[in-house]
C-alpha cells in the first residue's frame, strides 16, 4: 500500500512537472522572501540563451536566488521596469494584490524584446507565488507596424493629391481626409456616418 502511494505521488510530481515544462512562458516559483524555490525547462533554457549573448561563462538557472534582488539588480536593463516589478512581487506575496501583470522591455545586445510577466499567489500552506514571462515581442512589433502603417496613412490621405473617404460595409462613411473636409466646408463630426 505504500509503495503503491509513493508511486502514486511519483506520477502525480511528474505530471506536475510535464504540465508546467509545456508552457510556453518561463516559469518560477517563489517563496515568502522572492527565493527562486522552482523553475521550468523554459526558464532555464532562457537563463542559459542569456547568458551566451551577454558573455556570461555560467549561467545560474535562478534556483536559490532572491528574485526580488534580481528585479532590483536588472532595473537599469530593462529601461527602469525592476522596481515596478519588485513592488508587485511583494504586494502579492503580502496579500495586497490578488495578483499583478506588467509589460516591460528588456533588450539584449542583439535584440529588442518585450515580456508580459504576470505574478499570481501559490496557494500552499507555505505560501509563496509564480511568477511568468511570456515573450511577447512579436505582438509589440506588429503592434508598431501598424501604428506606422496607419500614420504613413493618413499623412498620404491628408496631402493634397485627392480627396478621400472610406466607408464600412454597411456603406456608411467612417473616415474622412483633411482635403475633403476643406472642400465640403464640414467638420469631420458631420460627415461621419453619411
Amino acid at each position: 500500500l505504500l509503495a503503491r502511494r509513493q508511486a502514486g505521488i511519483a506520477e502525480s510530481y511528474a505530471l506536475l512537472k510535464a504540465a508546467q515544462d509545456s508552457l510556453m512562458a518561463h516559469v518560477a516559483v517563489v517563496d515568502l522572501q522572492g527565493v527562486i524555490v522552482a523553475v521550468n525547462d523554459r526558464w532555464i533554457e532562457f537563463a542559459q540563451d542569456n547568458a551566451k549573448e551577454f558573455g556570461i561563462d555560467d549561467p545560474h538557472t535562478g534556483v536559490g536566488m532572491n528574485y526580488l534582488a534580481v528585479c532590483q539588480a536588472s532595473n537599469d536593463e530593462c529601461s527602469g521596469s525592476g522596481a515596478e516589478i519588485q513592488q508587485g512581487i511583494r504586494d502579492v506575496l503580502a496579500g495586497r494584490l490578488p495578483s499583478f501583470q506588467t509589460v516591460y522591455p528588456c533588450h539584449s545586445p542583439t535584440e529588442r524584446r518585450w515580456f508580459q510577466m504576470m505574478v499570481a499567489p501559490l496557494k500552499t500552506a507555505r505560501g509563496g507565488a509564480v511568477v511568468s514571462h511570456t515573450n511577447i515581442t512579436r505582438l509589440i512589433l506588429a503592434e508598431e507596424a501598424l501604428r506606422e502603417s496607419e500614420q504613413h496613412y493618413r499623412t498620404l490621405a491628408d496631402s493634397e493629391i485627392a480627396l478621400v473617404w472610406t466607408s464600412g460595409l454597411d456603406m456608411r462613411c467612417d473616415y474622412f481626409n483633411e482635403p475633403w473636409l476643406r472642400f465640403r466646408g464640414r467638420a469631420l463630426a458631420e460627415e461621419i456616418g453619411e
